[in-house]
């Protein structure tokens, strides 16, 4: 008798031990995802924290729509060549500025007039890096880029034109590298 009651304490001691173990809802235990969109993983450029070495990225999304994906896609590719030329816009004016004042020539074309000329030209040439598709909302989002070296090589076009002196020319190929 004493056996049989000290086997049962011995198997119920047991069965508490490891069921407390085995308790665990899966549900309830969540991965850390360095980026998630509508409670789903995510590239972490999609929520964008990527930048791309030599390029400037932006990323744009669209909807899914009953137009099909390609519609949806050319949606998110206008949102991110968008934003991408906002992005450019701002950096270009503030980088001329720089430059000019650091030459001292006043007559240099209007940081302005050089900044909406790049941010077209990024407009038109970007091209689409990354693409992912949301499994859960069907959100599409896309990476667009264009590298710095045409970023600079344009904002030399645009700003040469400016100047006549050597000096000033030189520094404008330090200041905007291209390779």
């Amino acid at each position: 008798m004493f056996k049989l009651i000290s086997t049962a304490l011995l198997a119920a001691a047991f069965s508490i031990t490891f069921s407390g173990c085995a308790d665990k809802d899966p549900e309830r235990i969540t991965k850390t995802a360095e980026c998630t969109i509508d409670n789903v993983e995510a590239p972490s450029w999609a929520c964008g924290s990527t930048t791309l070495e030599g390029s400037v990225t932006a990323v744009g999304s669209a909807s899914s729509s009953s137009r099909g994906q390609g519609f949806s896609r050319k949606e998110a590719m206008t949102d991110s060549r968008f934003k991408l030329a906002k992005k450019i816009q701002t950096f270009v004016k503030n980088e001329v500025n720089t430059f000019a004042r650091s030459t001292e020539v006043r007559h240099v074309a209007t940081a302005d007039k050089v900044a909406k000329q790049v941010a077209k030209m990024t407009y038109d040439n970007s091209k689409q890096m990354r693409y992912w598709q949301n499994s859960a909302s069907k959100e599409i989002y896309v990476l667009v880029g264009i590298t710095q070296n045409e970023i600079n090589q344009a904002i030399k076009d645009a700003v040469r034109p400016s100047y006549q002196n050597d000096n000033v020319l030189k520094k404008l190929d330090e200041a905007f590298p291209t390779y």
